[in-house]
Parts: C-alpha cells; sequence; structure tokens
C-alpha cells in the first residue's frame, strides 16, 4: 500500500521487525550493584547515547541529535538507563500508546551483554 510512495521518495523495504507481548514479571537476575532508572534531562540523554554508542557504534552526537534532551520530556516515550558502579552501560527507548509499550533504541555495552542487564531494563 505505501510502496509506490515509499518507492517515489527512493525508500527501500530494509527490516521485519518483530511484536513481541511480555506477560508476567521479568526472571529475577542478582546483578549487584545495578541500577535501572528513567532517564532525565541532559546528563541523562548524554548517559543513553553513550551507551548506545558502545552498544552499536553509532556516534553519541547523532543519537544526541535523533534524540535530544527535551523528546525525554514527551508523554509517549520513556528512556530508562541502567548502571553499574555509577557508570552507565545500558539504555532502552519505549514509546508508549495506551497500554502497549514499543521497544526502540535497546542496547547494553558489550562488555556485560549476556548478564541480565537487557532484562533489567525491559
Amino acid at each position: 500500500m505505501l510502496s509506490g510512495p515509499a518507492s517515489e521518495l527512493g525508500l527501500q523495504h530494509a527490516v521485519e521487525f518483530p511484536l513481541m507481548v511480555a506477560t508476567g514479571a521479568p526472571p529475577a537476575v542478582d546483578l549487584g550493584d545495578l541500577t535501572v532508572r528513567r532517564a532525565a534531562g541532559e546528563e541523562g540523554a548524554r548517559a543513553s547515547a553513550q551507551a548506545l554508542h558502545r552498544a552499536f557504534g553509532i556516534p553519541a552526537g547523532s543519537m544526541l541529535r535523533a534524540m535530544p534532551e527535551s523528546s525525554l520530556d514527551s508523554p509517549a516515550l520513556e528512556v530508562w538507563i541502567a548502571e553499574l558502579n555509577a557508570t552507565c552501560i545500558g539504555s532502552v527507548t519505549l514509546t508508549l500508546q495506551g497500554d502497549t509499550a514499543g521497544v526502540w533504541a535497546m542496547g547494553v555495552d558489550p562488555e556485560v551483554q549476556r548478564q541480565g542487564v537487557g532484562r533489567r531494563l525491559l
């Protein structure tokens, strides 16, 4: 349905997004001094951008242009960060619509991947 207008704009299909529904509580994981909090202000935006930079190699400046501090004030968006020993090691951005949350831009520092940080963020 949108393929005609998208093609006219020079856009092409890139990826299929999986749709997942979570039920129940997340599994309990002992991560010691890990804390998860909602990102706020310039410090939160920068921490999230740095975490995604380390996870994916995307320049932090590009992340800040795409998700500036002002975006953290939107009622339809939440950014959460995971910190270990006062260092941000992960971030997830959620888009909210009613009782549904879309997961976007989730990443964890490669040095601590597969240790439950992503689960805690979700």
